[in-house]
């Protein structure tokens, strides 16, 4: 996941948007349904938050002293 890691902040708030957009956009244009566009919408935030919290987060212990 070090790939992600250089994703800068901004792009990978536009990533995001992008993805909610094209679920939205192709159940407007009846390409799923609502129920597969909020399977997709489940799919796309699990994906995005998931592997961006992974890869944004430290790996080292934190000392608590």
């Amino acid at each position: 996941m070090d790939f992600l890691t250089r994703i800068p902040e901004a792009t990978r708030h536009s990533l995001y948007r992008l993805g909610l957009a094209i679920v939205a956009l192709a159940g407007v244009y009846g390409l799923v349904s609502d129920v597969q566009a909020a399977g997709w919408v489940a799919v796309v935030t699990a994906l995005f938050s998931s592997a961006m919290a992974v890869a944004n987060t430290s790996k080292t212990p934190v000392d608590e002293a």
